[in-house]
């Protein structure tokens, strides 16, 4: 069930700019929550506040640090355009 919540959450992630094949494949493992955010073209507040509600992909790796894996970002919001994920 799609709450009016989910839709906002989307919303911006709709909006998210398509990097290159060749960008993509030249990213790092493990992106910082600035990064990410960089390659999605979110505010770095938008960023927290999706790894906070899980929208985007995250682990914590210290206490004070965060890690967005790059291939389940890839993944999750379709970079590479294939498969289902909201850029398509």
């Amino acid at each position: 069930m799609t709450t009016a919540e989910d839709n906002d959450e989307h919303q911006g992630m709709e909006e998210m700019k398509r990097i290159k094949t060749s960008e993509l494949e030249q990213l790092p493992a493990m992106l910082t929550v600035e990064e990410a955010c960089e390659v999605l073209g979110l505010g770095r507040s938008s960023g927290f506040d999706a790894v906070q509600r899980g929208i985007m992909p995250a682990v914590r790796l210290s206490e004070r640090r965060i890690g967005v894996p790059a291939a389940a970002l890839i993944r999750k919001f379709n970079l590479d355009g294939e498969g289902d994920g909201p850029l398509s």
